[in-house]
């Protein structure tokens, strides 16, 4: 806390020796980053106001915690977000595409049990309640958004771009990180 900040790293419910049942991002994971927060800004060393920054499942996480409006969320800062779990990654274009998913999960631990999305997919690969839950409702977020997103993977640049588009207000800005494409020179065929 040399320069005023302190950061904050927690488990999600599940996930390494916390309680609970792991579960995918979602309306729980949004209340419990919602808690979280609360929890995080009446600390004696908080001055109440928290903000969040991530990649990946970190990003993913603070579209679902912003929608729960916690009062003492001040900013995000989502990194490369998937904000649709059915439609931008494990069922895109109704194709099965649960591996990377599937990986993901093989390699999580915790004391509970886990959410199996992948099982879900093999179940159930059409819209419905469960996958609905998955999705980012945007027009809930109400505080500011710094949103990065890169052209290195397509797994979570389409929810960068809903994110950026889809929030109501205009406290947000988008950064495209281009660092991981390779530079084309352009060749002359008039030769």
């Amino acid at each position: 806390m040399s320069r005023g900040y302190a950061i904050v790293n927690v488990d999600s419910r599940g996930s390494g020796d916390s309680e609970g049942d792991l579960r995918f991002w979602g309306t729980l994971e949004g209340q419990d980053g919602h808690d979280f927060v609360e929890q995080i800004a009446a600390q004696p060393w908080c001055s109440g106001r928290v903000a969040l920054a991530g990649n990946s499942w970190l990003a993913i996480s603070q579209w679902f915690i912003a929608r729960e409006q916690p009062p003492h969320l001040t900013c995000i800062a989502p990194m490369e977000g998937l904000s649709d779990v059915l439609r931008e990654n494990v069922g895109r274009g109704g194709i099965d595409n649960s591996v990377f998913l599937r990986m993901i999960a093989s390699v999580l631990t915790g004391r509970g049990e886990q959410e199996d999305m992948g099982k879900m997919f093999d179940t159930d690969p059409y819209r419905n309640e469960y996958w609905d839950d998955k999705r980012v409702d945007f027009s809930q977020i109400q505080v500011p958004a710094y949103v990065v997103a890169s052209y290195s993977t397509g797994l979570h640049n389409p929810g960068s771009f809903r994110g950026f588009q889809e929030i109501p207000h205009s406290k947000k800005w988008y950064v495209t990180r281009w660092s991981s494409l390779i530079a084309i020179r352009s060749i002359d065929l008039r030769r």
